[in-house]
């Protein structure tokens, strides 16, 4: 580019022209923040959720189809029901299978991946500084502070975190392609190839965004916004104003990502049997939002924000988990994170007014910001997290934009003033810059090999929390491995202050009534796993357990019963009284038995309703659906007044993982004459009221949790939850 050009491109508010070596250098000097950086995340293993997710995924068996990831939901079975959250991330799970294909169970290879990807996003965030006309300094300091700052590390040194890496690429792809756009369409004579080749990148980066995770829709506000600020910096003159051309760009922009957006609906429709929505309604200690109040559902929304924006100034300490206890929902402005949300908020929102006056960048930070973040806000969407840090990965590109944009305001007052005045400034700045750097980059350094492992990882974020101030689910974890350990003093310590900070959670419940059973404590067993079970009537190894704590207690052995029953069956193989005394001790020791004893039991009285439910029941619990469906709708047809037989087959068809059979209309029909037979008994309409939920009719199941509620005992476990069900139902 001549001078002359390149005066006119900078006066037309295109990139400054900056000297190609000196652009060369503080590219490489990013590369080596980032990569530098996480090199200490290289030795680790597989931790948390990278072990489900990576290691143990059926859809990652190199024996399945190279497209398998892209047909099924994130977490295998998880559109099953409608209180999950059903994510859909095809595109991050397809590098895991690659990866697993070429590598195997390594880690190191995907660790690898990691870092390289976010040592190109760093770079991607220097890009998009400079097309924002942050200037060299200002583009610099956004990109070297997102490669080094430690509230990254969650994103980059856990394998599964690359979703969020991947994402925030494709929304940098996504910018930089309709940069190229605006750009063309500002020249006197449109350049139609570097249109096109900015329509390719802006389409393939909003699909990778999308494809990678839920977040990556924030390009449906993001690039249109960019848009219509580039039109009007790169007007041909100052007096020009987005018209004509201009408007159909920022129309182009938007209809392109919205053209992606559907495709990528139409694909999660198909993949998550139906489930567009993300969030779902599951009770548990990871978003305790979901059963708040008004006032702790108006203001702990901005305490998540305070949380974000403490760590992103003093990320002094970081965790793995912000569960119940970690982290307190606040109630009044005053509370708890909520001061420092809501000075963040106000913060941003006095940058956007500034920048609407004075058409400074500032406004489309804010509004990139917004975009990124909406989803992670709990403003929208109520998730299964509260609050994670490696949700802040794509929001935190635009706190660095943002902070870019304060240092280039802040070189821009340093070169006033006398020579010797400016030299000294730019010494004092420099240093600090640089001192800050080494400091995050150094936490960072740190903070990477506390991912490890799951245990490493659990035990240390654990020892960093005060006692009432651990994180629940935290205390669960270690929990759970003392008790393998045979630390059953330590355990029993830490699943009990799990069960006393989230009482009504049947997984803590459960594994503390298995610890008691493990450390020969079975009378202590049975409180916990009663009250489990009575959280989730519908979970058979809670039944299981529950039994076998009891069987326990009273000095009974599930196997000597077994066998005596079993020698009872072979000598009268034709008494079904014997059969089913057969079946009753298999189900107690052994299901797989229990499938054939019940089989037989259903030979001999194959006119008994009960002999077909109790077939069909441990042909699920054993993954034969296919058998208990068939068994059922003959019986239903069979037995058209048998009540029991009605509400299994709705339940059966209610299973969004087996397309084949989801049928959730006949599931209503049969749901409701299952009532109609037998009009007294709870569980049926309890089942009725959740078939009425996931079919839509939220009002309907909301009134039949209250009518339920009002006829239990009042101030029962039952009362509360059925209560606590409408009223979720009714938000």
């Amino acid at each position: 580019m001549s001078r002359t050009a390149a005066r006119a491109s900078a006066e037309a508010g295109l990139v400054k022209p900056v000297a190609p070596h000196c652009r060369s250098r503080s590219a490489w000097i990013v590369v080596a923040l980032a990569a530098g950086a996480y090199l200490t995340s290289l030795g680790n293993g597989f931790a948390y959720d990278d072990v489900p997710i990576v290691v143990t995924n059926p859809i990652l068996d190199p024996a399945q189809p190279w497209w398998r990831a892209w047909t099924e939901p994130y977490w295998p079975g998880t559109n099953a029901g409608e209180e999950l959250d059903v994510l859909y991330r095809p595109l991050a799970v397809q590098t895991y299978a690659w990866e697993r294909r070429i590598f195997g169970a390594t880690p190191l290879p995907f660790h690898a991946t990691n870092v390289a990807l976010h040592v190109l996003a760093s770079l991607g965030v220097f890009a998009v500084a400079r097309r924002l006309d942050l200037g060299r300094a200002g583009a610099f300091a956004a990109a070297a502070w997102f490669a080094v700052h430690p509230i990254h590390v969650e994103a980059v040194a856990n394998v599964i975190g690359r979703a969020e890496i991947l994402s925030l690429l494709g929304v940098i792809v996504a910018i930089l392609g309709e940069h190229r756009r605006a750009s063309a369409a500002a020249q006197t004579s449109a350049d139609l190839r570097q249109a096109r080749i900015g329509a390719v990148m802006l389409s393939l980066g909003t699909a990778i965004a999308l494809f990678s995770k839920e977040s990556g829709a924030a390009v449906l506000v993001v690039i249109p916004a960019l848009r219509l600020w580039w039109n009007r910096r790169l007007a041909p003159t100052p007096d020009a104003r987005p018209s004509g051309i201009w408007r159909r760009g920022v129309m182009s922009a938007a209809a392109l990502t919205a053209v992606v957006f559907l495709a990528y609906l139409a694909a999660r429709y198909e993949a998550c049997a139906g489930r567009l929505s993300i969030g779902g309604s599951r009770f548990g200690p990871g978003n305790v939002l979901r059963e708040a109040d008004a006032a702790a559902r108006l203001w702990t929304p901005f305490a998540v924000l305070g949380r974000y924006a403490t760590l992103t100034v003093s990320p002094a300490r970081l965790l793995s988990d912000y569960s119940v206890n970690a982290f307190v929902p606040s109630r009044s402005p005053l509370e708890g994170d909520a001061p420092a949300g809501v000075l963040a908020a106000a913060g941003l929102l006095l940058m956007a007014l500034r920048a609407a006056r004075g058409g400074g960048v500032g406004g489309v930070l804010v509004i990139g910001f917004a975009a990124s973040y909406a989803l992670a806000s709990q403003v929208f969407l109520l998730i299964d997290v509260l609050v994670a840090e490696r949700l802040f990965y794509a929001p935190s590109m635009w706190i660095a934009l943002i902070v870019g944009a304060a240092w280039s305001s802040l070189q821009r007052f340093v070169e006033k003033g006398p020579p010797e005045v400016i030299r000294s400034r730019k010494r004092l700045t420099t240093t600090l810059g640089c001192v800050l750097l080494a400091a995050l980059a150094l936490r960072t350094a740190l903070r990477n090999p506390v991912w490890r492992d799951t245990r490493t990882l659990a035990t240390h974020d654990l020892a960093l929390l005060p006692e009432g101030r651990r994180s629940v689910h935290l205390c669960y974890l270690v929990g759970e491995m003392l008790t393998h350990d045979g630390d059953f003093a330590a355990a029993e310590a830490l699943l009990t202050e799990a069960v006393r900070g989230f009482p009504d959670y049947p997984d803590y419940l459960l594994k503390l009534g298995e610890m008691y059973l493990l450390s020969g404590r079975a009378a202590s067993a049975i409180a916990p796993l009663e009250r489990a079970y009575e959280l989730a009537p519908r979970r058979p190894d809670l039944a299981t357990r529950l039994q076998q704590a009891k069987d326990a207690a009273a000095g009974v052995d599930p196997a000597s019963l077994l066998a005596s029953a079993r020698r009872d069956a072979e000598a009268t193989p034709d008494d079904p009284a014997a059969v089913r005394r057969w079946a009753v001790a298999a189900e107690r020791a052994d299901l797989e038995e229990a499938v054939a004893a019940h089989r037989r039991l259903l030979e001999l009285t194959p006119d008994d309703p009960a002999a077909v439910n109790d077939l069909a029941q441990v042909c699920v619990a054993t993954g034969r659906r296919e058998e208990a469906l068939r068994l059922l709708d003959d019986a239903v047809r069979r037995f058209p007044e048998d009540a029991a037989t009605h509400c299994n087959l709705a339940l059966l068809l209610m299973d969004r993982t087996d397309r084949a059979s989801y049928d959730p209309a006949r599931a209503e029909r049969l749901a409701r004459r299952a009532v109609e037979l037998e009009p007294t008994r709870w569980d049926l309409r309890v089942n009725l009221a959740e078939v009425l939920a996931a079919v839509g009719k939220r009002l309907e199941a909301a009134n039949l949790f209250d009518e339920l509620a009002a006829q239990s005992d009042r101030g029962s476990p039952q009362e509360r939850q059925y209560r606590a069900r409408a009223a979720e139902l009714r938000r």
